[in-house]
């Protein structure tokens, strides 16, 4: 390798090191975001930053760590765990930091057994210990896989929601997270099955992929912290479509109480039975956060409570004196003004997200209509108190 390219892949590493120190810094003195979030983005950004780290002590002291080698060769372990993390927190059931920490004793556990047990070895040789690892972590990586794909297929809606009409929100850039770290899972086990079949590698090249890849994603987790307003130009395309949509659901749910009744064809719940349904709709909504299904429709939500469709549309028009459309966006308009009031950290795009609004458009309308405001002037009057 000639020294001018040695030095411009010191000078591209130290770039790629700048970048996922000043990451790690805003992640751990930041004020905006979620502690939890930043947690996870944290480790991923100190533990994928380490074999660029490493390549450039190779290049400027011509040596390196053994321990920044071992836990580099681990790091696939890792990737698992975080995109499971990410699809927890886009469904908005997120982890605890105890559950987090469960998925992550593999990682720690290859770890620990590279470094005291396997010093002077490659952990991914055949049979090392007796054991392959490898074919352990082909298991975990499809496991993981599998389960990303099994997520999709019951949340697709969720997932609409997050990419289509939450552009540049946490959960927005998490989808994309999502996406690279499913592929780098499949990128590493096609390298380690190469190099355990004696296959060689330019290891300039593999550094330098790594440190791309290093740079990706302390630039999701900067992007998904801080939300840069350049990026909001994304969602104005749906803007139109979602107002649309919007109008028509607002018509068709929000006619005068009046009239509504009229249309009902025969009253079929007495006061008793509406109480009783409406203690169980209460107890539902508490209990499983319907407000937060982008999928909830009155067929869904009449099969919960075991009735018909008549019998809710009843119950909500003619005894709760509201429709299915109000009485779901009030909740999420609670929803929302909890969230300003108790978490200053959260952008105003994740707050909408996390109380289950479908798009933006329609959150701003409900809240303008309940409170007078807009969210970020509700959240400046609440600072002022």
């Amino acid at each position: 390798m000639s020294v001018a390219t040695q030095e411009a892949l010191k000078a591209f590493y130290l770039v790629t090191l700048t970048l996922s120190a000043f990451a790690c810094i805003s992640l751990l003195l930041s004020p905006r975001g979620e502690r939890r979030i930043k947690v996870a983005l944290l480790l991923l950004c100190l533990v994928i930053s380490l074999l660029p780290f490493n390549a450039y002590l190779m290049l400027a002291f011509k040596q390196s760590s053994s321990l920044l080698i071992y836990i580099s060769a681990t790091i696939t372990w890792l990737y698992g765990p975080i995109v499971y993390f990410a699809l927890r927190e886009i469904s908005l059931r997120p982890l605890s930091y105890k559950q987090l920490a469960l998925h992550l004793v593999p990682f720690v556990a290859v770890i620990a057994v590279q470094i005291f047990m396997l010093p002077e070895h490659n952990i991914y040789k055949p049979r090392a210990l007796g054991l392959d690892f490898y074919h352990y972590l082909f298991i975990q990586v499809f496991a993981y896989l599998g389960l990303c794909l099994y997520w999709l297929y019951n949340n697709a809606s969720i997932a609409t929601r997050a990419i289509k009409h939450y552009k540049n929100s946490t959960f927005y850039w998490f989808a994309y997270l999502v996406i690279f770290l499913s592929g780098l899972m499949l990128y590493d086990l096609l390298l380690i099955n190469q190099l355990r079949a004696g296959a060689s590698f330019d290891t300039a090249l593999i550094t330098t992929i790594s440190s791309v890849m290093c740079i990706f994603v302390c630039s999701i987790s900067l992007f998904a912290l801080y939300q840069p307003a350049i990026f909001d130009y994304l969602s104005t395309a749906n803007n139109e479509d979602d107002v649309t949509s919007e109008a028509g659901d607002f018509n068709q749910h929000t006619q005068p109480i009046e009239l509504r009744k009229v249309e009902l064809r025969q009253v079929e719940l007495s006061t008793e039975a509406s109480a009783e349904l409406q203690n169980r709709l209460a107890e539902l909504v508490t209990q499983h956060q319907l407000h937060l299904d982008p999928d909830l429709s009155m067929r869904k939500l009449s099969a919960l409570l075991g009735i018909t469709t008549h019998q809710l549309s009843e119950l909500l028009n003619v005894h709760m004196e509201t429709s299915f459309y109000e009485y779901f966006n009030l909740l999420r308009h609670e929803a929302a003004k909890t969230l300003i009031t108790k978490h200053q950290s959260l952008s105003i795009n994740d707050i909408a997200y996390q109380s289950g609004f479908n798009n933006r458009n329609s959150f701003y309308k409900v809240f303008k209509e309940h409170t007078g405001m807009t969210p970020a002037n509700y959240r400046k009057t609440q600072l002022a108190k």
